[in-house]
């Protein structure tokens, strides 16, 4: 409540002030020349606002207003804009912004002023002889860009380059007279995300700096040097329901050749259909309208120019024209061709460690092949086939080696079979081999090693020197270990993506294959800690959000018994307590009512309006249960927007 009062002290201090350099610019004479023939500006909106747009200046006029400005259009706009000043003179306008998601926003703009059929005199006023008329002309284009820095600073800057024609032609008995310049503005744009009091919510400063680089131009033997000129803008945006808002803007506005002047601008806007408004600048007063249809808008102002002691009001009108994608599709277009952009690397990924798998472990198994080591080769062929089942080559090759694996099993059995005192029994002993060699060799193809390992050294029981026997248990001994890295690494994948489930049955697969390997349990245990520890964090966050702290509680005191150091599971503990003490309070109606305008705002999409009412509510009342849990419904949707 202080800070509040302390706002509004400031606001009225503001205003007071306000008015004093208003009477004290409107007193000032004798600046007549000091200035851009430019100085009007241009569109309706803007005049109509008393001259006072720095801080808003969001719409294509933004190339003279303000650059920065332009990083709030939200879709390609154009604004074409006109009105008729004294003896004939035509003041036009025509520009356009295109917006983008990463590179900022450029704009574009044409202005002209011109004056056709002056009556050419001498300098005692006569006209000549056949009453020649002459043409006054010049010509500014406008190059702006401007973009919001990053980090969330919610702070814009932007840039305008001017190329300056000045021009007279048709007079008689002197060469035309054209001269050009390069000028430069910039400006910059601070929308803080403030929180709390509705007064320090939807606030806009502005500043531009106007010929910081100042363009030159030289007619016959004179060279005209605009001044630099400050504006510093500020606009306050006062939400409506329905979605109407009220604006004020203030400008301060100094130049080197002249007193400083004060703008004020006034605006109200009626449910995204139209606007009404009233500006007081440093000439008098203006009024303007806005009339929004589909993607059409047009803008009217009725105000006095610059020259308000000579020349009477004047009606100014713009056009302009919304169209292409607002920033909003853009940025859903962006992330749907990151995910296609990403999904594409992800497959060629895929695809190239495919590749790669099958190139490594045929050559693998062709060394196996080569070598004699034919169990490992079929292996080795195997995996080739489980990655890419219409490889012809590692099957011709997985045929052939079946072959010859089982052609010299045979011919081992049966020299030990000739080699035999008991050829009854010897032819026994090859029998049982046989069966469980082969009960091993499909066990191994379905990679069930345990159970390959059993029937293996079964058979190896009746001849412990048969090196087949020998080499098939190493083979499969090889292949659950690889196996056991693979479910090891796939564990670690499923834990970064919260698979938690999926993540511990890789590690009891991955466990059953280690159960002599020391090394490779402890490092199982330390993984189920991880995910046991993240897992029961899932739950919990879940349990908090439907509100069942108690039982979320028991579970983030299960994790912080794991990892003492978490700040994640800290804070979810505090707030867990926080929560098994608030209350359900009963409101009275006062403070329901604040509580209902706090949950319409809320629907509206206002989060940080509904935040600062339902902050004002537990100010009485802390431990409202209701209150706490509408404000942190607020704050994740507003962190999600």
């Amino acid at each position: 409540m202080q800070i509040q009062k302390k706002l509004k002290y400031i606001l009225y201090v503001f205003t007071f002030i306000s008015f004093l350099f208003f009477a004290q610019s409107n007193a000032e004479e004798g600046e007549a020349g000091t200035e851009s023939n430019f100085k009007l500006g241009f569109g309706a909106r803007a005049l109509g606002l008393g001259n006072a747009f720095t801080a808003l200046a969001d719409d294509p006029t933004a190339v003279f207003w303000n650059p920065a400005g332009l990083e709030y259009i939200y879709q390609q706009s154009a604004t074409l804009f006109h009105t008729s000043l004294w003896e004939g003179t035509n003041y036009d306008f025509i520009g356009y912004a295109y917006p983008t998601i990463n590179f900022g926003t450029f704009g574009i703009g044409i202005g002209r002023i011109g004056v056709g059929d002056i009556l050419q005199t001498d300098v005692s006023g006569t006209p000549s002889e056949n009453k020649n008329t002459f043409t006054h002309e010049e010509i500014q284009v406008y190059m702006s860009y401007a973009k919001r820095l990053p980090l969330n600073m919610n702070i814009t800057p932007g840039i305008t380059i001017r190329y300056v024609r000045r021009g007279w032609s048709g007079l008689q008995g002197i060469e035309d007279l054209a001269s050009t310049g390069i000028g430069a503005d910039i400006g910059v744009m601070y929308k803080p995300d403030w929180f709390g009091s509705l007064w320090l919510q939807d606030w806009s400063f502005g500043l531009k700096v106007h010929n910081i680089l100042a363009p030159q131009l030289k007619e016959g033997t004179l060279i005209d040097k605009l001044p630099l000129t400050m504006k510093l803008g500020f606009l306050k945006k006062v939400r409506f329901k329905g979605g109407d808002y009220f604006n004020v803007l203030f400008d301060f506005d100094h130049s080197e050749k002249r007193a400083m002047k004060v703008h004020l601008g006034t605006e109200y806007s009626f449910r995204d259909i139209g606007d009404v408004r009233f500006g007081l600048g440093a000439v008098g007063m203006s009024f303007g309208a806005t009339y929004k249809y589909n993607m059409f808008q047009i803008d009217y102002a009725y105000g006095y120019n610059s020259n308000a002691d000579f020349f009477p009001a004047r009606h100014r009108i713009s056009l302009s024209v919304h169209f292409g994608p607002t920033r909003d599709e853009l940025y859903e277009i962006a992330k749907s061709e990151r995910l296609a952009e990403e999904e594409q690397i992800i497959t060629e990924r895929l695809e190239a460690n495919k590749h790669k798998f099958i190139a490594d472990h045929l050559k693998i198994a062709d060394n196996y092949y080569n070598s004699g080591q034919y169990m490992d080769a079929i292996v080795e062929y195997r995996q080739v086939l489980t990655n890419d089942s219409s490889n012809t080559y590692a099957q011709m090759k997985l045929d052939s080696t079946n072959i010859l694996l089982q052609e010299s099993f045979n011919a081992m059995q049966a020299r030990a079979v000739q080699e035999a005192l008991d050829k009854n029994r010897a032819e026994s002993d090859r029998n049982f081999i046989n069966e469980h060699y082969e009960k091993g060799r499909q066990y191994l193809g379905l990679n069930k090693f345990q159970e390959a390992l059993f029937e293996f050294n079964l058979a190896l029981e009746r001849d412990s020197s048969n090196q087949s026997l020998v080499s098939a248990i190493k083979t499969t001994q090889r292949r659950a270990s690889e196996e056991t890295e693979r479910l090891i690494q796939q564990s670690r994948e499923e834990l970064n993506n919260q698979n938690y489930s999926d993540a511990q049955l890789h590690l009891a697969d991955a466990r059953t294959l280690s159960e002599d390997d020391s090394t490779k349990l402890q490092e199982i245990d330390i993984l189920t800690q991880q995910v046991n520890l993240q897992k029961k964090i899932q739950r919990g966050m879940l349990l908090f959000q439907i509100s069942e702290f108690d039982e979320a509680m028991i579970l983030f005191e299960e994790a912080f018994s794991i990892d003492p150091e978490n700040e994640m599971v800290k804070d979810y503990l505090e707030k867990c307590k926080l929560e098994t003490i608030i209350e359900d309070k009963k409101m009275d109606s006062e403070t329901n009512k604040r509580y209902l305008r706090g949950m319409d705002e809320y629907l509206k999409g206002n989060f940080s309006t509904a935040i600062a009412i339902w902050d004002s509510i537990l100010l009485q009342q802390p431990y409202n249960k209701k209150v706490i849990s509408a404000v942190q419904g607020a704050k994740e949707r507003l962190k999600r927007k």
